[in-house]
């Protein structure tokens, strides 16, 4: 039986996937690389998505 997740899972998950996001961004950003900030923060945030 799947399992299904709660607001608080839902908050966790996008807050985690935001950190993961920005760290990625901002070590990229600080090295003038394509695909910076914004695009690794999108990304993560939309893979948080993703239902499993």
């Amino acid at each position: 039986m799947p399992e299904t997740l709660t607001g608080i899972d839902i908050i966790i998950r996008l807050c985690l996937a935001f950190a993961a996001g920005f760290i990625i961004g901002m070590e990229r950003s600080s090295r003038r690389q394509a695909a910076g900030l914004r695009t690794h923060m999108l990304i993560s945030l939309g893979a948080s998505c993703m239902e499993n």
